[in-house]
């Protein structure tokens, strides 16, 4: 799982967003910042609303005139175990093996 899913992510149960993730483990991929220097734009963003590895909204991050470095570098993090969590229902949804677990509790039923 890549940081900026992060900012397409919603709670599967209440619809809210952003989600707040919580990284336990991650993994750069090699050779990544030569090929950010030769893709992408130096003032752009990659996320569209929210970054999840600075944990604030782009309109902030932009009306605060934070540096786009560590937005073009997170994309090739791999996050591969960890959490994302609700803050309105507190709802949490565990990422395992780079794949987050999106299934509201509701669909485990435990039958005794």
């Amino acid at each position: 799982m890549r940081y900026k899913l992060v900012d397409i992510l919603a709670c599967p149960q209440c619809k809210s967003f952003p989600l707040v993730l919580n990284s336990k483990k991650e993994e750069r991929f090699p050779g990544s910042s030569e090929f950010i220097k030769k893709r992408h734009n130096k003032n752009s963003f990659e996320c569209s609303i929210f970054c999840s590895l600075k944990n604030k909204s782009i309109k902030a991050m932009k009306s605060q005139h934070v540096g786009t470095e560590i937005c073009r570098d997170c994309i090739y993090i791999n996050i591969i175990s960890g959490s994302l969590s609700c803050t309105r229902c507190k709802a949490e949804y565990v990422v395992e093996d780079s794949i987050p677990r999106m299934i509201p509790k509701r669909f485990f039923k435990t039958h005794i």
